[in-house]
C-alpha cells in the first residue's frame, strides 16, 4: 500500500461523513 494510500482514504471517508451526516453533530464539524 503506497504512503499516500491512506491519506487519500481519509480525505474520501471525510467528504462522505461531510455529506451525509450534515444534520449531525459530528457532520457539521467534517463539513467544511
Amino acid at each position: 500500500i503506497p504512503p499516500n494510500a491512506t491519506l487519500i482514504f481519509e480525505i474520501e471517508l471525510f467528504e462522505f461523513k461531510g455529506e451525509d451526516l450534515t444534520d449531525d453533530e459530528d457532520g457539521g464539524i467534517i463539513r467544511k
